[in-house]
């Protein structure tokens, strides 16, 4: 007696979602009805990132790729978090939605991110991203104060200031460098001069990266009295002996 099974044909639509299909099982007849073949789906193909750090120090910064921590957010990542490198680390994750990122940014640097630190990957797709510090140098104000309570006129801009030897304006900020700086002034007959702010007595200040500190100068007049005149005569007034700026220049 002929089967009237002869031909039969299997139809399937199966959604693969970045999966191998494995076909296996026997066919086999029960009572009229069709048992097998099974359909396994194999393990997911993973994804695959390449994370590069990449430190610059041109502001007087000392550090290295390996004292930056990173961070891999996704499903199934392997390693999650790693110590940055210039050569890459090869991070396995499965497909969908990714971050990468930098928990805590080191004070001192500044942080980017090229390409997309964050989007989807596919099965099977590969990509780089790379996160890059860069040292931030440290910026000096200096800030002059002219009082005039005892009849002088002198203004600001009768006092040249100047941070290590080099010209600079009040107020105006400026960049500098990553160690010790001094602040100094000419000094002008007739006025005290006192040194204060982030700055030492003597003018001096140690600065580290992306520090904003500020310095100030304050000139305060001298009261004038006249001196004894020879005879017992009066005489013009005059300033009494100024007390000795602080100027390492």
């Amino acid at each position: 007696m002929a089967s009237e099974y002869v031909g039969v044909h299997f139809e399937s639509e199966v959604s693969l979602d970045g999966r191998a299909l494995t076909l296996g099982g026997d066919v086999a007849l029960l009572n009229k009805i069709i048992l097998g073949p099974t359909y396994t789906p194999a393990p997911p193909v993973s994804a695959t990132l390449h994370v590069i750090k990449t430190v610059i120090n041109d502001n007087g910064g000392t550090a290295v790729p390996s004292d930056f921590t990173l961070q891999v957010t996704s499903t199934a990542v392997s390693p999650s978090s790693f110590a940055g490198s210039a050569a890459d680390v090869d991070v396995t994750l499965d497909t969908g939605a990714y971050a990468v990122t930098e928990p805590v940014v080191p004070v001192g640097y500044t942080q980017t991110g090229s390409g997309d630190c964050s989007g989807t990957i596919a099965a099977g797709e590969t990509k780089s991203r790379t996160i890059t510090n860069d040292d931030v140098a440290p910026q000096l104000i200096v800030n002059k104060i002219v009082i005039n309570d005892n009849g002088a006129t002198k203004v600001i801009s009768d006092f040249p200031l100047f941070i290590n030897g080099g010209s600079v304006t009040s107020g105006v900020v400026g960049t500098t460098t990553v160690g010790l700086h001094t602040v100094s002034e000419t000094s002008t007959s007739g006025y005290t001069s006192v040194i204060g702010g982030n700055c030492a007595t003597d003018g001096t200040i140690t600065l580290a990266l992306g520090d904003v500190k500020t310095c100030t100068i304050t000139n305060d007049d001298i009261v004038s009295v006249a001196p004894p005149a020879a005879g017992g005569g009066g005489g013009g007034s005059y300033f009494p002996s100024m007390p000795p700026l602080i100027d390492v220049f």
